[in-house]
């Protein structure tokens, strides 16, 4: 989680570069704040479902289960990154272009992992 949570800042810092907008000490510490507990949240639903596959007797190897679980993951956890950047930051066009990468990226990496 820490190392994402890094990777994902990098991002940020990424975004504001695309936006011309200057990091501010205040501002990181709420963003850094955000991104634990969005990826803290979303692992925990992401634990419930894969239980509740385990319930159903899912086979968790299979590829529509690797393709909607990690959908339903990204969705949950760009939503809540979304969230806390543009209300706690009160940065909503920095929001939108994070969140906006964010999901390219990581469906991007779902639709390679489930070919390969």
């Amino acid at each position: 989680m820490f190392i994402t949570v890094y990777l994902e800042f990098i991002l940020y810092y990424i975004v504001l570069t695309i936006t011309k907008t200057q990091a501010n000490p205040t501002t990181n510490k709420l963003i850094k704040r955000g991104l634990y507990i969005s990826y803290g949240i979303s692992g925990v639903v992401d634990a419930i479902i894969t239980m509740g596959t385990v319930l159903l007797k899912v086979p968790l190897t299979s590829t529509p289960y690797f393709i909607v679980s990690g959908c339903f993951d990204t969705v949950v956890t760009y939503g809540l990154i979304y969230g806390f950047i543009k209300y706690l930051a009160k940065q909503p066009k920095q929001a939108t272009w994070f969140a906006s990468i964010g999901v390219v990226l990581n469906i991007g990496y779902l639709i390679v992992r489930a070919i390969i």
